[in-house]
Parts: structure tokens; sequence; C-alpha cells
């Protein structure tokens, strides 16, 4: 699958809003509502393959100069090919930050610490160095 990592643009809104009819789709909808095309603080990515968004990441730096990835989303077949990493790990490049710190659901536990993040086994957030 070749997935293309790219950042999102204002023609992206209803593709993303209608990305997910699963559980996730109410959230989806908030996140993409909320996001203001060139605001220098949020920073959203999209994954395409083939022409069709296959996932996205959305989050915001602070100034102290840590990300906080808020949300990401990778459509169902999709998932376990590497998309949710191409979007952390583009996120975290393009970020400008040193630090980066995940909110994350607690099944998420042993991905996010795939991911480089240190996780803890009661928390549901994780801290992660980054080059800035």
């Amino acid at each position: 699958m070749g997935v293309e990592i790219r950042g999102y643009n204002g023609h992206d809104r209803f593709a993303l809003m209608s990305i997910s009819d699963d559980e996730w789709q109410p959230q989806i909808i908030s996140t993409v509502m909320s996001m203001e095309e060139n605001n220098s603080i949020e920073k959203c990515l999209v994954a395409e393959a083939n022409g069709d968004i296959v996932g996205f990441i959305y989050g915001f730096v602070l100034p102290n100069k840590t990300l906080i990835p808020e949300f990401m989303y990778v459509v169902p077949n999709s998932r376990k090919n590497g998309v949710g990493t191409a979007l952390i790990k583009q996120l975290e490049s393009t970020s400008g930050c040193t630090a980066s710190m995940i909110f994350y659901n607690k099944s998420l536990h042993c991905y996010y610490e795939r991911q480089g993040y240190q996780t803890g086994e009661n928390l549901e957030v994780a801290m992660k160095e980054i080059g800035g």
C-alpha cells in the first residue's frame, strides 16, 4: 500500500468528516470542525492512498515546543500497515518540537511504547523527546 502523508487543506474537511461510520465519527467531526486552516499552533496531516484519505492526525504545538498529538484515526482496512506510525513520525519531524506528550486510551499502551513514548502501567499519558 503506497501511502502519501501530506498537510491538511480546507478541501479535506468533508472527506475527513465522512471517513468513518464507526464509534469515532462524532469525535472526528468535532475535531475537523474545530480546525482552522493556517493556524500556526494547530497541525494536521492526512494519509492518502490511491487518491483516498485513509487516515489523519491532528495536534497542536505548545509555546514550550511540546507537541500534543490530540487525535489520530486510520480507516480499519488500512490499520496495521504502518499508516499511524507514518502519521506520528511525520507530525513529530515537522513540528519543530523537542518533546511530545500523548494522552491515550489504555488499550493503546503497547502501541505508543513501540513508537518510543515512555508509558506507565496505569497512565494514559506518554512522553517522548524528539529532535527540534
